[in-house]
């Protein structure tokens, strides 16, 4: 009797671990509107400027937004740093996911802008939903999962289409993947807290 109690309390703190963690991992919503909102900005800055040209380079969008986009995540991880006391195992997958994401998508950007720029945006649309496929699938979310889906859609759709329609697919793709499952992330955190 004794034994299947404290198999009971063990099931319940292992249980209240994740809902912790998946808690504190939807208070990250934060990073997926700010990146979403900075490639969507960036997207469509570029296409915009490719459009109507004003004498400045429509590349310029990316450096600019993204930069901003990698600042602003820096001050916020390490404001959040110095309130994590514990990590679960899953926040730390977590973490290595997201790391490992940005160095291979700064690889396969470095790669594809070498060789063949209309492969680009393809790509990174693939690794976009793979990101959110992984995230999307350890916190049961399927809003991620969906646009995870909707990403790897629009990447083999946008090799069939000019670079000026790849960067409105990558807008597209950053607003399903990140952008809408950020703001669910948001409200589902604050209907918690």
């Amino acid at each position: 009797m004794k034994e299947a109690s404290e198999a009971s309390e063990a099931l319940k703190i292992i249980e209240e671990m994740i809902g912790k963690t998946k808690n504190d991992i939807s208070e990250k919503g934060t990073y997926y509107l700010l990146w979403g909102w900075m490639v969507f900005a960036a997207a469509i800055g570029h296409f915009l400027l490719e459009i109507f040209p004003i004498g400045i380079l429509p590349p310029i969008t990316w450096p600019v937004f993204m930069g901003t986009a990698g600042l602003i995540s820096y001050f916020i991880s390490k404001k959040e740093s110095k309130k994590v006391k514990v990590k679960s195992y899953l926040e730390d997958f977590m973490n290595t996911l997201w790391k490992a994401f940005g160095i291979s998508l700064f690889i396969a950007l470095f790669i594809t802008l070498n060789k063949d720029p209309l492969l680009c945006y393809p790509v990174v649309l693939i690794f976009y939903g793979l990101g959110t496929f992984t995230t999307g699938v350890l916190l049961k979310f399927k809003p991620l999962i969906l646009g995870s889906i909707g990403c790897w859609i629009l990447s083999i759709v946008s090799i069939y289409v000019t670079f000026n329609i790849q960067l409105l697919l990558l807008a597209t793709g950053v607003m399903v993947s990140y952008i809408i499952p950020g703001h669910l992330l948001k409200a589902q955190h604050n209907k918690i807290v």
